[in-house]
C-alpha cells in the first residue's frame, strides 16, 4: 500500500511539472533581432548627471532629457545572407541608461533584441572619465542574464560607436574581425583577452583590471590593438604598450608565443619564446613583503650571425645568460613602473598571498596597494634555447 502511495505521488508530481510549466517569455525567431556587438559611449548629457544627485525629487522629471549614454547595437541583416554569413547593420539610441537603451530599441523595431548571441562589449574611452556612470553600467551587466560571460569586452580610442560601424576588408563584420585580432595578439603575448566574466570579477575583487584597446587607422581602413588600458576605481589611469603587456606575460607564467631579441657578437639574435613557467617564494623581512619570481622560458633561435656555432654548449649558453639579463631588465622596469605609477599590482601577488598565505594577507588585505608598493620583488629568469634550426 505505501508503494502504491509513493508511486501516486510521484506520477502527480511529473503530471504537475509536464502540465503545469511552460516559456513564460516566448518570442519567435522571426521576431528577434539576434545581437552580435554592443558599443557603449558617454552622451551629450553625461556631464549633467550631477543634476540627479542633486535633485530631491524621487522621480527626477528631467530623465527624459537626459542622454547620458549612446548606445550601439550591431546586428546580422538577415535579407544579405550569403554563405552561411552576413553583412551586419547597426541602430543607434540615445537614453538615460542601459536598461532604457534596450526599451527604446525595442520600442522603435519591429522586433525584440536577444544578447544571447553577443560577442564584443565594447566602451569608449571617453566615458571612464566618468565613475559613476560606468559604476550603473557594470551593475546593469552584472544582473542582466542575457548578457553571455563569455563575450570580449574592449576599449575603443575614441567613440564605440565608429568602431561597431566599422566595415572591414577581410571579414563581414567586426565582431568575427576583432576576435581574430585578439586570438592572434594571444598568440604572439601582445595581449590577454579579457572576457565579460573576468572583467567583473577583476572589478569586485580588486577594483582594476586590464582591458584591451583598440584604436583605427582610418588611412589604411584598419583596426590594431596596440596597446593596454589599466583601469583602477571604474577609471582609465594609464596604458601598456605591446612591449609592456609581452614582458607582463613573462611575469605571469603565460608566454605562449612572441620574441626577445639581442645583440650577441654585433648581430641581432631572435628568440622566439614557446612556453613560460613562473614560481613564487613568499617570505616576511622587517614587516615587508619579500617575493622571488623565478621564470622559465623555453624557445628557439628564429635568426642568428652566419659565422656562429650554435652546436657549441658554451656558444649556447652565453646566448641565453644574454637573454636572461634582457629578460630580468626589462621585468624590473616594469615592477617599477607599476609600483611608483600606477601603484597598482598587475602581475597577480595579491592573489597569490590570499590563496597560499591567508594569514599573511588578513594583515595587508586593507592597505594592499601600499603594502604591494613597500614590497620587494626579485626576478630570477632562466631562458632555456631547445632549438636552433632545422639546417643545423
Amino acid at each position: 500500500m505505501r508503494i502504491l502511495k509513493n508511486f501516486f505521488v510521484i506520477m502527480l508530481t511529473c503530471l504537475c511539472c509536464i502540465f503545469m510549466s511552460g516559456c513564460w517569455d516566448k518570442v519567435e525567431i522571426d521576431r528577434k533581432i539576434f545581437v552580435l556587438g554592443v558599443g557603449v559611449d558617454a552622451g551629450k548629457d553625461i556631464k549633467k548627471e550631477d543634476i540627479i544627485k542633486s535633485s530631491p525629487l524621487q522621480f527626477p522629471k528631467t530623465e527624459e532629457e537626459m542622454k547620458r549614454l549612446k548606445v550601439t547595437y550591431s546586428f546580422p541583416d538577415l535579407k544579405k545572407i550569403k554563405e552561411a554569413t552576413a553583412e551586419t547593420e547597426s541602430i543607434t539610441v540615445d537614453a538615460y541608461s542601459l536598461s532604457a537603451a534596450n526599451n527604446e530599441v525595442n520600442s522603435i523595431s519591429s522586433r525584440t533584441l536577444y544578447m544571447g548571441h553577443s560577442k564584443l562589449l565594447l566602451f569608449g574611452s571617453e566615458l571612464f572619465q566618468y565613475k559613476d556612470t560606468v559604476k550603473e553600467i557594470i551593475d546593469y551587466i552584472e544582473r542582466h542574464p542575457a548578457f553571455s560571460r563569455n563575450i570580449y569586452v574592449l576599449v575603443c580610442d575614441g567613440k564605440a560607436e565608429q568602431y561597431i560601424k566599422f566595415k572591414p576588408t577581410i571579414e563581414k563584420n567586426i565582431e568575427a574581425y576583432v576576435i581574430g585580432l585578439i586570438d592572434n595578439n594571444e598568440k604572439n603575448g601582445i595581449i590577454q583577452g579579457l572576457t565579460l566574466n573576468e572583467f567583473l570579477l577583476n572589478l569586485s575583487g580588486n577594483g582594476s583590471s586590464m582591458m584591451p584597446m583598440i584604436s583605427m587607422d582610418k588611412e589604411n581602413n584598419e583596426i590594431k590593438i596596440a596597446k593596454t588600458a589599466i583601469v583602477k576605481d571604474y577609471k582609465i589611469i594609464g596604458e601598456l604598450s605591446k612591449e609592456d603587456m609581452n614582458t607582463l606575460q613573462i611575469m605571469k607564467g603565460k608566454m605562449q608565443g612572441g620574441n626577445r631579441v639581442i645583440i650577441y657578437k654585433k648581430h641581432p639574435m631572435d628568440y622566439i619564446i614557446d612556453g613560460s613557467e613562473r614560481k613564487i617564494k613568499f617570505a616576511k623581512k622587517n614587516d615587508k613583503m619579500v617575493f622571488n619570481i623565478n621564470i622559465k622560458l623555453e624557445g628557439r633561435i628564429d635568426s642568428h650571425g652566419m659565422n656562429m656555432n650554435l652546436l657549441s654548449k658554451d656558444e649556447v649558453e652565453n646566448i641565453e645568460k644574454g637573454f636572461d639579463k634582457v629578460i630580468k631588465d626589462q621585468c624590473q622596469r616594469f615592477i617599477e613602473v607599476s609600483k611608483e605609477k600606477y601603484k597598482s599590482d598587475f602581475i597577480g601577488l595579491k592573489e597569490y598571498v590570499k590563496k597560499y598565505h591567508p594569514k599573511d594577507f588578513k594583515e595587508v588585505e586593507d592597505n594592499w596597494d601600499e603594502a604591494f608598493v613597500n614590497s620587494i620583488i626579485n626576478i630570477n629568469v632562466e631562458s632555456d634555447i631547445r632549438r636552433i634550426g632545422v639546417t643545423r
